[in-house]
């Protein structure tokens, strides 16, 4: 069974402003994702740019704690990520499980 975990560089800076970074083409990498056999698991800043961009995959939206230094603050930043999958997350016996 093959699994694809993807991190793209510089989401921020396209999930925020709307501008694909020079150096990574987002709309590409999505175009490629629609033609894999793989099952495959990326995650984004939330934004409704990315949310238009991958509206044909399941979406699950995702809080957590920015930065590892974070922890020893009285008050650290949390942020929105979506999962975009090919594959439902939320399915027994998926990838990973979700309570």
């Amino acid at each position: 069974m093959n699994h694809l975990i993807i991190l793209p560089q510089n989401q921020g800076s396209m999930a925020k402003k709307g501008n694909l970074h020079t150096n990574f083409d987002h709309k590409m990498l999505c175009e490629n994702l629609k033609q894999t056999n793989h099952k495959f698991l990326l995650t984004y800043d939330d934004s409704q740019i990315i949310r238009n961009l991958y509206k044909d995959f399941y979406i699950l939206e995702w809080s957590l704690q920015y930065g590892m230094n974070n922890y020893k603050q009285e008050k650290a930043n949390i942020g929105k990520e979506l999962l975009i999958s090919n594959f439902n997350l939320l399915q027994k016996n998926c990838l990973f499980s979700m309570r």
